[in-house]
């Protein structure tokens, strides 16, 4: 499920074409605001973001959440660690000073692959 703001098909199509897999996106008429977005989180196994409301919005559902966050990331974060004060299902994955989002990539797809998670 696709909860990213504004017209994302282009990318979308082309992580299709390249993975084979599909990536659902809810008509951006279905989110009008916050309640919304909770329930669409609500509905989620887990929520892979960056640095966002949905980190918050996950984090305060109790939703397994992974946050790839820029190397100087906002407050809320905390300068260091991988978990977050606020909420115990979040777990940050930081880039390293003057590196792309590839430092993250390899612990983060670890730790995706271990999840239990799919169709019920």
């Amino acid at each position: 499920m696709n909860l990213q703001h504004g017209d994302v098909s282009s990318e979308i199509a082309e992580f299709r074409q390249s993975t084979g897999q599909e990536i659902v996106s809810f008509p951006a008429t279905e989110l009008h605001d916050i309640d919304d977005l909770a329930s669409l989180t609500g509905a989620l196994d887990a929520v892979l973001t960056v640095q966002n409301t949905n980190v918050h919005v996950a984090g305060a559902l109790g939703k397994p959440c992974f946050a790839i966050l820029p190397a100087v990331p906002e407050w809320r974060y905390g300068a260091s660690g991988d978990s977050m004060v606020w909420y115990k299902s979040v777990e940050l994955f930081r880039r390293a000073a003057g590196a792309g989002i590839e430092t993250v990539l390899a612990p983060l797809t670890a730790r995706l692959s271990s999840l239990e998670i799919g169709p019920r």
